[in-house]
C-alpha cells in the first residue's frame, strides 16, 4: 500500500527527484499537448457536456467526434481501474455504469429521484479533460469554436468546475499551466542531456501542482458533508463535480506524456515550421479515437490497434496499480516521457531536428499508417534511424505511460475518499434531494478573481521546485552519459527500494 506523500515530506521527494536526474543521462544513439478532438483545434469544441459526442458523423455543421487523445487516455485509466478487481468495479461504477455502452448518450435528468444517472458524470469526466485547453475569450464565439468558461452544476450539487471557488480562484483553462519543462543542453560533441527547468518565479513547472489540485477538489466533492434531520453528518457526494475535477487532473498528468510538449519551443530543439508539435499530435489522434464496435478507447478491447492499451508494454501490472499522489504522477510521467522521446530522427529519437531540411521534409510526406510506412515496417525512416515500427512502438509506450500514471493518480484519489469516509462515497444522495432544495438560498458565484492559492500545502508543492537549484545546477554541468535508472525516487513513493531500468 502506497503511503501519501503529504507536503510536508515534499521537499524531501524533490530532492531525490534531483539526484535521479543527476543520475542519468541519455546516449544520443540509444535512445500545444495532445488533441482534445481529431485532427486539431479547427474540428468541432463542445461547449458543453451535454453536446460532447463520441462518434465521427458523415453529415452536418458539426462533423468530428469530441473524442481523441486525451478523451482516450483518461478513458482507458478509468476502464482499467474498474477491471482492476472486483472492488476496483465497485470504486468506480459511479462514474462508469455500463461498460459495454456503444453508444452512449447524455441524459438530460440528473437523476430519477432514487439514483444518479451516472452516463452524466462519464460523459462530464470525458469534457473535463479538454477543460484546461479551453480558451475563456472564445467563451462568446459561435459554436462549433465556442469554448466552454465552466460547468454549471449549482442546480444538483452547489458546484461550478472551472474555478477554484475554494482555494485558489484559477480558471482551469490556461494551457500555460500544463508544464513540466526541461532544458536541453548540448556539450561540445554535440550530445544533449535534459534538465528539468529550474522554477522561477513564474514556475515553469506548474503541471503537477494543477494535478494535485484538481485531484484534492475532486476529494472534496466526493466527502462532502451534510447534517440530517438527526442532526448528524453524513457523507454526501458530488458525483458530476468530482467526475469533471478529476478529468481536469487527468489532462496535466497526459500532457507530459507528450514529447514536443516538454520541451519549449524557444529551445532550438525542433522546428515551428513545418511545425513538428502539431504534426505529432495530429498523427497520434488518428489512432486514439471512441470504439464504437466494441465501446471504449481503441487498443483496450483489441490488441490489434494500432495503438494497443497494454501496460505490460511499459513492464506494468494491469491487475496491481500503484496509488501514487497526482503530483508525484505527473513527474514520473514527464521523466519517462523525456527518456523515451530524448534524440532527433538521425539519432534514433522521436524528435525532428529543427534546420535539418531532410528531417523537415520527412513531416511533409510521412503520413502515419500510410501504405509503405505500417504500423509494423521494418523500413528504417531515415539511414541509422529508428525504423517506422520502432518509432511507433516508442510512441505506444509513451501513450501507456499516460494511462498507467493516469490511473495511478485516480486510485490515489479514490483510496484518500475511501479513507476519510471510511468506506466508499454516497454517490445517489444528490438525485434524492438536489441541492437547490437543501439549500434554496445558497448561491455560487461563478467567476473568482484569478490567484493562486497561497495556502501552507500549495506552497510546499510548488516551492519544492527551488529547492535544489545547486542539485540541479550540478547535473547541468555533469556530462554522463551511461545507463538510466530511477532509484530512489521509488523509496520515497513505495517506501521500499525499486530499481526501476527504462528500456
Amino acid at each position: 500500500m502506497c503511503k501519501k506523500i503529504k507536503p510536508k515530506n515534499l521537499n524531501k521527494f524533490f530532492l531525490f527527484l534531483t539526484l535521479l536526474v543527476i543520475s542519468f543521462s541519455i546516449v544520443s544513439a540509444d535512445s500545444k499537448a495532445f488533441k482534445n478532438s481529431p485532427y486539431g483545434p479547427n474540428s468541432e469544441t463542445p461547449d458543453k457536456p451535454e453536446v460532447y459526442k463520441f462518434k465521427d458523423r458523415p453529415t452536418g455543421a458539426f462533423l468530428l467526434s469530441h473524442y481523441s487523445t486525451h478523451d482516450w487516455i483518461a478513458d482507458a485509466a478509468l476502464r482499467l481501474l474498474q477491471s482492476e478487481s472486483p472492488s476496483g468495479s465497485a470504486d468506480w461504477s459511479w462514474l462508469l455504469y455500463d461498460v459495454l455502452n456503444t453508444d452512449p448518450k447524455w441524459i438530460s435528468s440528473y437523476g430519477n429521484g432514487i439514483t444518479h444517472n451516472t452516463i452524466r458524470s462519464y460523459m462530464s469526466f470525458l469534457f473535463a479533460t479538454q477543460m484546461p485547453d479551453m480558451d475563456p475569450k472564445k467563451e462568446t464565439k459561435l459554436r462549433p469554436h465556442k469554448h466552454p468558461q465552466y460547468i454549471d452544476l449549482r442546480k444538483y450539487e452547489g458546484e461550478v468546475v472551472g474555478n477554484y471557488k475554494e482555494g485558489s480562484g484559477v480558471w482551469v483553462g490556461k494551457w500555460y499551466h500544463q508544464t513540466f519543462h526541461w532544458k536541453a543542453i548540448s556539450d561540445d560533441s554535440g550530445h544533449y542531456i535534459f534538465i528539468p527547468k529550474i522554477a522561477d518565479g513564474s514556475s515553469s513547472q506548474k503541471a503537477p501542482w494543477y494535478a494535485w489540485k484538481a485531484s484534492e477538489i475532486a476529494i472534496r466533492c466526493l466527502t462532502h458533508k451534510e447534517q440530517n434531520k438527526n442532526g448528524d453528518y453524513e457523507s454526501w457526494a458530488k458525483p458530476e463535480a468530482a467526475a469533471a475535477w478529476l478529468g481536469v487532473m487527468t489532462h496535466f498528468i497526459a500532457d507530459l506524456a507528450c514529447s514536443p510538449h516538454l520541451i519549449q519551443l524557444k529551445e532550438g530543439y525542433y522546428p515551428e515550421n513545418p511545425d513538428y508539435h502539431s504534426w505529432f499530435e495530429d498523427q497520434i489522434s488518428k489512432f486514439t479515437n471512441w470504439d464504437d464496435s466494441l465501446a471504449g478507447p481503441k487498443g483496450f478491447h483489441s490488441r490489434t490497434n494500432f495503438f494497443n492499451i497494454d501496460m505490460s508494454i511499459i513492464g506494468e501490472d494491469v491487475n496491481s496499480i500503484m496509488p501514487i499522489p497526482p503530483h508525484t504522477a505527473a513527474i514520473l510521467t514527464a521523466t519517462y516521457s523525456i527518456v523515451k522521446s530524448y534524440g532527433h530522427l538521425d539519432e534514433r529519437g522521436l524528435f525532428v531536428k529543427n534546420g535539418d531540411t531532410i528531417q523537415e521534409n520527412i513531416m511533409d510526406t510521412w503520413d502515419w499508417g500510410e501504405p509503405g510506412k505500417e504500423r509494423n515496417s521494418n523500413t528504417p525512416i531515415m539511414a541509422g534511424g529508428l525504423t517506422y515500427k520502432e518509432y511507433y512502438d516508442r510512441v505506444e509506450y509513451l501513450l501507456n505511460t499516460a494511462v498507467y500514471y493516469t490511473a495511478a493518480a485516480m486510485k490515489w484519489t479514490i483510496n484518500e475518499v475511501k479513507k476519510e469516509n471510511k468506506g466508499r462515497p454516497n454517490t445517489d444522495q444528490w438525485a434524492k434531494l438536489p441541492f437547490y432544495l437543501a439549500h434554496p438560498d445558497k448561491n455560487i458565484p461563478i467567476y473568482d478573481k484569478e490567484k493562486l492559492d497561497n495556502s501552507d500545502e500549495s506552497n510546499e508543492v510548488r516551492n519544492a521546485y527551488k529547492d535544489a537549484q545547486i542539485f540541479l545546477l550540478a547535473a547541468m554541468l555533469t556530462p554522463i552519459y551511461a545507463v538510466i535508472v530511477i532509484p530512489a525516487i521509488c523509496f520515497i513513493i513505495f517506501e521500499k527500494p525499486v530499481l526501476l531500468v527504462i528500456v
